[in-house]
């Protein structure tokens, strides 16, 4: 799983941590990092401003630029299209080292140059995540300060983790979870968003299924939102997890997802022909994916339906006929829970490795469906001016039991060898939010 540092931050304090500290104390807890990477790549990166930018004499596609970058003035040959004079770019000085190449002062026709004006494909900054403007010339920053680190003015300046998977941690794939876990290992605070309440009224959404391969299905009506971009946060946050921002709510399914491990799906509903969701096993055929692949469904795979029509390969991803557009005025809401063997066995079939397929192919928390509903609302409502909410609608039941285990402080020395007192044993349950009761030993 990719863990962005700014993400969890938000959810636990680890300002004062660096990531290496953090990714060694994780590993040694049982959750190896893999690897740290950054979103942007390069060393020795400044903003500049381009105080001027002229034709090369020698050259009808070069411009030579003067680029102050707070401390001196470098002049630098751009062969950048849309360079331009007045314009805040992210300068590599020389010595910078990037991805495909380490600067060195050079002469270009001619003409001395020392640094390089940079493309995001230059600082390997994924194609997904640019423009098509910037994908074909220099990025462009706001106003920002002369000679400060342009991985903040891009909103870039995260550190990604990769953490491997263990059998027994599929918690591991919520970012709240992730939060628990780094609180307690370094005693730090949490700080878990308050889910407000939101007024509804009563709904007309049904919801069934006939297939033993979805067993819980909960359904929610908000019936108006604006579509618009995503705060920078929340698209600073999936972009950290390598998730390629689409609008404020295509983007906070995603986040949600991420904070609370339980895919979930919006359906425009404009193109549900009645409000009625169901799922299915037993329907066969071509149907063409939210990436515009059609994929061969076959009797056995869990299909969401919205009466006789496939919206979704359950647990994997949902279908085009239904998806969220710029034009959406309302939504429906899908938050479910599929057989993982089923959604493993689709999942592979179809060559299909989603976020969602992930996810639902491990083990969930049965707690994180509601949870993740709930936030999704609140999301909604700050974020995407939802109004006119419904009461959820649920199909079946999932155990929310909370589990009491009894245990002795001997046992626990005798298993790990050690001399740990009460208070200490204590200490790691409370701060793993496990409340826990003495009672004599």
């Amino acid at each position: 799983m990719l863990l962005s540092r700014k993400l969890l931050n938000r959810y636990v304090d680890i300002s004062d941590i660096s990531t290496e500290k953090l990714a060694d104390v994780l590993t040694n807890a049982g959750h190896e990092v893999e690897g740290i990477s950054q979103l942007v790549q390069g060393t020795d990166l400044v903003v500049g401003y381009v105080e001027s930018c002229e034709k090369h004499p020698d050259s009808d596609h070069l411009n030579i630029t003067q680029v102050n970058i707070g401390d001196k003035t470098l002049q630098i040959v751009c062969g950048a299209s849309n360079v331009a004079q007045g314009q805040y770019v992210v300068v590599a000085q020389n010595g910078s080292v990037l991805p495909e190449m380490t600067l060195k002062p050079t002469s270009i026709r001619g003409v001395e140059s020392n640094g390089m004006i940079c493309s995001l494909n230059e600082l390997g900054v994924a194609e997904k995540f640019q423009t098509e403007e910037q994908k074909n010339g220099i990025v462009v920053l706001e106003k920002a300060e002369l000679g400060s680190d342009p991985r903040i003015a891009l909103g870039l300046d995260d550190d990604i983790l990769d953490v491997s998977q263990t059998p027994n941690r599929s918690d591991f794939m919520s970012i709240f979870a992730v939060a628990r876990e780094v609180a307690a290992l370094f005693d730090a605070p949490l700080r878990l968003p308050e889910i407000k309440e939101h007024e509804t009224k009563d709904s007309n959404l049904k919801i069934s299924s006939d297939t033993d391969k979805s067993q819980f299905f909960l359904g929610q009506v908000v019936n108006d939102v604006t579509i618009k971009e995503s705060p920078a946060w929340i698209k600073e946050a999936l972009i950290g997890s390598n998730i390629k921002p689409i609008n404020n709510v295509v983007d906070i399914s995603n986040l949600v997802m991420l904070e609370t491990g339980q895919p979930m799906h919006f359906y425009d509903i404009d193109f549900l022909s009645n409000q009625t969701l169901s799922v299915s096993s037993d329907i066969e055929g071509t149907f063409e994916g939210l990436d515009a692949i059609e994929y061969q469904i076959k009797k056995g795979d869990a299909l969401i339906m919205n009466a006789d029509k496939p919206v979704g390969i359950a647990g994997i991803m949902g279908l085009g006929n239904s998806m969220i557009q710029d034009t959406t005025r309302g939504i429906i809401i899908e938050v479910a829970r599929f057989d993982h063997v089923s959604v493993r066995k689709t999942a592979s079939r179809l060559g299909l490795s989603t976020e969602a397929s992930q996810r639902f192919s491990k083990p969930m928390d049965n707690a994180g469906a509601q949870l993740a509903m709930n936030r999704a609302i609140d999301l909604l409502v700050e974020y995407a001016d939802a109004k006119n909410l419904e009461k959820d609608v649920q199909y079946g039941e999932l155990d929310q039991t909370l589990k009491t285990i009894s245990i002795t402080t001997e046992r626990v020395n005798s298993y790990l060898g050690t001399t740990l007192s009460d208070e200490v044993i204590l200490s790691v349950f409370e701060r793993l939010n496990f409340k826990p009761q003495v009672d004599n030993d």
